[in-house]
Formats: C-alpha cells, structure tokens, sequence
C-alpha cells in the first residue's frame, strides 16, 4: 500500500470517518477464502501488524468481534483467536 493511502487511511480513522470498503470480485473473494481456511486461529494473527501510521485509537480492539485485539502501549495487539474477518483492518 502506497504512503499517501495509508495516511489518508489513518486520518479518516482519527477524525473518525467512515472507510469505504472496497469489494472483492469472485477471483479474489476465492483465493482469500482458501487460503484463510487452512489457517489455525493461532497463525492467522502474525499476518497482521501496525506502523507508524497507527494512531492508537482503539478502533480495531472495539469492532473485533472475536475480542481479539489489546490495546498496549498505544499499539494494538493481536492474541490468538483471530477469525480473519478483517474488520481490524477497515
């Protein structure tokens, strides 16, 4: 993802606006699908991190449905119950 998209993101998300979400045709929706069933909930986090951009809102750790992600030292954190539903990311 380009710079200037991510910080586009992270102002939407400190001003907290909505993100449109983008939809993914069929090719991808099925690859996604197949690759995410094959991981164990355990191994599903490590694919996710933050950067700089991140401001520590907290959005990710209330919209996560599987209470998965804390909220430390302003970063987030992801256990191991990830249902890979990506809502953290939206």
């Amino acid at each position: 993802m380009k710079r200037s998209k991510r910080w586009k993101i992270a102002r939407r998300i400190s001003a907290r606006e909505a993100c449109p979400l983008r939809r993914m045709n069929i090719v991808s929706r099925t690859i996604f699908s197949l690759f995410s069933s094959r991981l164990k909930p355990k191994e599903r986090a490590r694919y996710f991190h933050t950067d700089e951009t991140c401001t520590g809102c907290g959005t990710c750790a209330r919209v996560c449905p599987a209470e998965n992600i804390s909220i430390a030292e302003k970063k987030p954190v992801w256990h191991d119950q990830c249902e890979f539903c990506l809502a953290c990311i939206q």
